[in-house]
This record gives structure tokens, sequence and C-alpha cells, in this order.
């Protein structure tokens, strides 16, 4: 199986929220005025820009290139999600990059326990398509996922593609 890139699902933000991106300079751009500019920051995952308005002076220092961890206001402006930062810290030890993935990675939640919670909220069973589409899951995540949740006798197949929990797994949820 395929290790996951952590990536940032943009349907579980909302704008106002806060994020921290830690990640490449791979453009940037400053107005003369100084009033307006943006970086451009890739985590490997996607890129997303860093929009600064007024006093964008603080962007001239940083070059493409440079590792920078931001945190800031996710924004919205003609379908652009963007952040407005509140701190823009270039990051001089390359080894941070790795600690950030490390906290990504053991953040998520594994496939098992997303499908799991799911599974416990329907008493009918849930349709394979149904989870993938919920969980934002692919299907070869899902069924590896289920796989496991069967062998360990947590879930089972009463129809064909629809999963439900066991017996046991439903008597621990009450």
């Amino acid at each position: 199986m395929k290790a996951s890139t952590p990536k940032l699902d943009l349907s579980d933000i909302r704008i106002g929220s806060r994020a921290r991106i830690l990640g490449t300079i791979v453009n940037r751009y400053v107005t003369g005025d100084r009033n307006y500019g943006f970086l451009v920051i890739d985590d490997t995952t996607d890129t997303i820009r860093v929009k600064v308005f007024k006093n964008a002076e603080i962007l001239r220092r940083m070059k493409i290139g440079d590792l920078v961890d931001v945190f800031g206001n996710v924004e919205e402006y003609e379908d652009e999600i963007y952040i407005k930062p509140e701190l823009i810290k270039r990051v001089h030890d390359p080894n941070w990059y790795l600690v950030r993935r490390l906290e990504l990675l053991k953040s998520e939640k594994p496939a098992e326990e997303k499908v799991l919670n799911m599974l416990k909220d329907s008493s009918e069973g849930v349709e394979l398509s149904v989870i993938m589409k919920r969980l934002n899951l692919n299907k070869e995540e899902v069924q590896s996922a289920l796989s496991r949740l069967m062998i360990q006798g947590a879930v089972y197949e009463p129809s064909t593609s629809v999963f439900k929990l066991t017996e046991e797994m439903e008597n621990e949820k009450t």
C-alpha cells in the first residue's frame, strides 16, 4: 500500500479559520509602493498564496527557495483561497520540515477509525461509495480499511458493497 502524503482538505476549512503552512517559497511579488505583496508557498502537496495588504516590506526580505513557516487566517476572494498571515518566519534548519510532516502524520486519523466512526452513526449499514464520498478517501483506501476491520471482526458486509458494524461493535457503542 502506498503511503499517502498529508494533504490539506479544503472542504474541512472554514473561511476565517486559522491555518499553519510550512513550505518553500516558489514565487514572490511586492508592488513598488509596498502596499501589497504575495508569496506562493509549496508544501509538497500543493501551493497556496500568502497575501499581505499594507506594509508588504517584510516580503522583500524573503527569497524564492526560502523555507517559511506561515500562520494566519484563511480567506477567499474571487474563488481563490489564500492565507492572510499573522506571522511569517524564515526557517533556517530544514529538519523542521521533517518535524512538521511527522506532526501532520501523527494528527491524521487512520482510515479505519474514520470508517468505524461513520458506521457507528448508521444502524442500516453504509454503501462503499457513500463512505468514499463522505470521508473523501479513494476506493483503495476505503477497501483496505474495511478489509482490516473485517479481519478484526469489527465490520461485516450484509449485502454487496454495504458495510455495517458487527453485533459486538454495536453493543460497545451503547
